[in-house]
């Protein structure tokens, strides 16, 4: 393979020959035999004018010392042929390394645009995969509520309703956890089975039916893009007065966490708020909404 490339660089340079001094090989040729000719012009008239010559005597002078001197003028012009050959070689391979490190340079550059074309085509592909596969669940505490529980009101009820939009791909949301971040510390409530009742046997009665849970209305049917699922979480926080978490006023917070189909975590917090102004579930009426 590096003969045959020697061999067409050593022809290609040849040929180039011309074009390094200007011109062609018509060009060259014809130049020379002007000059040639210009030559043995000079060289007659000065044998016919200065050296009293008859103009055929200097003609036929002129021959002869042409005859002789041949051998040295193609030696020369052999000479000057392989210099010019030489030359245009060295260029010609200059050249082509200087068009290989172009070329190389291109081809870095187009690679690189390409790969990064190729990462961002990828990155609005993937982008597009996670809004079609990824759920995307945000949540809202809409109301809640305390009252104490058990002997001598050691403990407390937590009630909470809360709303799941999911803006992403179909998913349920599950294991929920309810509970009261106070003090630097968060309590989590044990869960309540069944439905909830306020204010038994009085006018005001209220019955939060067991299919109000929102754990049955979001984690046995996925919520669909663009849609909500509420419902109302029912815990126990044993050994937690109601009066220690009034007590800690803004600094007390209901906090809920859940999982998607994925089992990525969420955290919704809002704040109990100031004393006065402590929800009593006796008296709690949750903005039920109507699904979507």
């Amino acid at each position: 393979m590096w003969a045959v490339h020697l061999c067409r660089l050593l022809a290609h340079s040849f040929a180039d020959i011309p074009n390094r001094i200007g011109t062609n090989w018509f060009g060259l040729f014809f130049e020379s035999i002007i000059l040639a000719l210009v030559i043995l012009i000079f060289k007659t008239v000065y044998k016919w004018r200065r050296q009293q010559m008859t103009l055929r005597d200097a003609v036929a002078q002129v021959v002869i010392e042409c005859k002789t001197s041949a051998i040295f003028s193609i030696s020369k012009v052999v000479v000057a042929g392989v210099f010019l050959w030489v030359s245009s070689v060295i260029a010609n391979v200059y050249e082509d390394h200087q068009n290989l490190v172009a070329a190389a340079g291109r081809f870095q550059d187009d690679n690189r645009a390409i790969i990064a074309s190729n990462e961002q085509k990828t990155t609005v592909l993937q982008k597009r995969i996670d809004e079609l596969s990824l759920p995307e669940l945000r949540g809202t505490i809409t109301a809640s509520g305390l009252a104490p529980a058990q002997e001598h009101n050691k403990s407390t009820l937590l009630f909470v309703w809360a709303e799941i939009e999911n803006t992403g791909a179909p998913s349920i949301a599950k294991n929920y956890r309810a509970g009261i971040s106070f003090n630097g510390s968060t309590v989590w409530g044990t869960p309540i089975g069944g439905g909830v009742s306020f204010n038994a046997g009085t006018r005001d009665a209220m019955r939060f039916d067991s299919r109000l849970s929102l754990s049955l209305r979001s984690t046995y049917q996925p919520i669909p893009r663009g849609g909500l699922a509420d419902g109302f979480l029912y815990v126990l926080l044993e050994n937690i007065r109601r009066e220690d978490v009034m007590a800690a006023g803004t600094s007390a917070y209901v906090v809920i966490t859940f999982q998607d189909i994925n089992n990525r975590n969420y955290e919704v917090r809002k704040p109990v708020g100031k004393p006065q102004h402590f929800l009593d579930p006796r008296t709690l009426q949750p903005p039920l909404r109507r699904r979507p």
